[in-house]
């Protein structure tokens, strides 16, 4: 069983609905105070808190990258040209 399945079906299903919300900024002072408790003593939720702000912290970074450069006309060509020069290997090698 993951630590999230543990989370969502067990004694800590409230603290698994928190966690987005409260790496976002968005609890109030009194429900960050006991989410942030639990944390403290819940070894299991801190990993999936933990995973979570890994997960978008590198999805900002995907999303702040510039976008990859369009292929240039040429590239096409050439792709096919090797293609076309793997086929004929393999059927050489193949009577």
């Amino acid at each position: 069983m993951t630590p999230w399945s543990m989370i969502a079906n067990g004694t800590c299903r409230g603290t698994g609905r928190r966690m987005s919300a409260r790496l976002d900024g968005d609890l109030d002072a009194r429900t960050q105070g006991r989410f942030d408790r639990h944390i403290a003593g819940c070894r299991r939720c801190a990993q999936v808190l933990e995973s979570l702000r890994r997960t978008l912290d590198l999805l900002r970074e995907v999303g702040s990258a510039p976008p990859a450069a369009a292929p240039t006309a040429s590239v096409a060509p050439d792709v096919l040209r090797r293609i076309g020069a793997g086929r004929r290997n393999d059927t050489d090698g193949a009577r």
